[in-house]
């Protein structure tokens, strides 16, 4: 019974160690299955980053190659250009060298005595001048032009352009003639001198008070608030010269009639332009008598030049002008000459806070000053007259 006892025993523990060994199993067996999966599961990982970065790769390639294509594209113009450029400078030594020998021929003309005209086209702004010569000429030259209205032409050959158009002026010479065809083209100002003269039709605008001159005037915009709107008009041109309104002022100021007149007529642009003082002063003059001329018993204003920012170089020119002008308007009946110079300087320069941002023109506080000095003698004169 003790023995079957003991094999019994032996047999539970047995069956307990095999348990326990298929257990220990189970467990390991489960782990080794786990890592494998965590293994495969870092594989797959490293499989799509693999993946990725030979995408990455092939991207980079496809991006290299559209590099290296615009380069080549970009390339292929800089050659073009260059080719160009080259073209250009061959073009301008060809030119270049056409012109040395131009020059050289023109040179064994005068020196041969082939007469010719220095010019056979001419093209010039109104209002400027071009000369013309007559080559080889021996002997007496007249000059003459076909449209005396477009451009005239003086005894030596001097084309002074008057209005838009076209003409012809002839040399003649030892029973020859030889001829420049003269195209004349409107300067700006003169565009805005026929655009005013459009805007503001003579005949609806007659007996007004006509403001004349250069950008002084133009930018005298509170005119219309200071005298009545119905009874002044603007024909302000900026840039322009005292030389132009000898040319404009049949059409911009005696045309209408006017019941006064206020000039400011650019004698500081002429300066500006290389003209002396006397010859400048004189245009001043011949301007105002030729108003007065057309305009009898008319009052006539003319404004002084007042010192800006700008004119220092020429301010004791302008003073000179200043000076001829005021004597001259003193020996003429209605012709009156307004000082603003000493209302808006100080100590030699401009009055502190009245030219513009320019530092050439005035500014309202400017205008205020201008005004009260014009406007009353202005009104006074044209009320006495009874216009």
């Amino acid at each position: 019974m003790k023995r079957r006892s003991d094999l019994l025993q032996r047999k539970i523990l047995t069956g307990i160690l095999v348990l326990l060994c298929t257990g220990m199993l189970f467990a390991v067996g489960a782990q080794a299955e786990e890592q494998i999966a965590q293994t495969e599961g870092q594989t797959v990982q490293a499989e799509e980053q693999i993946a990725q970065t030979e995408e990455q790769t092939i991207q980079t390639e496809g991006q290299t190659v559209q590099t290296e294509e615009r380069t080549a594209q970009t390339e292929v113009p800089t050659a073009q250009t260059e080719e160009q450029i080259a073209q250009t400078e061959g073009q301008t030594v060809q030119t270049e060298e056409q012109t040395a020998q131009t020059e050289p021929q023109s040179a064994q003309t005068e020196q041969t005595g082939e007469t010719r005209l220095s010019r056979t086209k001419l093209s010039v702004k109104t209002g400027r001048t071009k000369q013309l010569e007559l080559y080889g000429a021996t002997g007496e030259i007249t000059w003459k032009s076909s449209k005396r209205t477009v451009a005239t032409v003086s005894g030596s050959g001097t084309v002074k352009a008057k209005k838009a158009g076209t003409c012809v002026v002839t040399a003649a010479c030892g029973g020859k003639k030889y001829s420049c065809t003269v195209t004349v083209r409107a300067s700006k100002k003169q565009r805005i001198s026929e655009k005013l003269r459009k805007s503001h039709k003579a005949e609806s605008n007659q007996g007004k008070i006509v403001v004349a001159g250069s950008s002084t005037i133009a930018r005298w915009v509170s005119a219309p608030v200071v005298f009545d709107p119905d009874k002044v008009l603007n024909m302000g041109i900026g840039g322009s010269i005292v030389k132009e309104w000898l040319q404009w002022y049949k059409k911009l100021i005696v045309d209408y009639h006017p019941s006064a007149v206020v000039l400011f007529p650019g004698t500081g642009n002429q300066l500006n332009r290389g003209y002396s003082e006397e010859e400048t002063a004189s245009d001043a003059c011949r301007l105002l008598k030729k108003l007065h001329a057309k305009l009898p018993n008319i009052p006539i204003f003319y404004v002084s030049n007042y010192r800006t920012m700008n004119d220092a170089g020429i301010w004791q020119y302008e003073k000179s002008c200043n000076e001829q002008v005021e004597k001259f308007c003193s020996e003429l009946d209605d012709v009156y000459y307004i000082d603003v110079t000493g209302a808006l300087t100080n100590e030699g320069k401009p009055k502190p806070g009245i030219i513009a941002p320019d530092g050439g023109h005035m500014n309202d506080k400017g205008y205020k000053i201008w005004n009260s000095l014009i406007v009353p003698r202005v009104q006074k004169r044209v009320k006495k007259s009874g216009k």
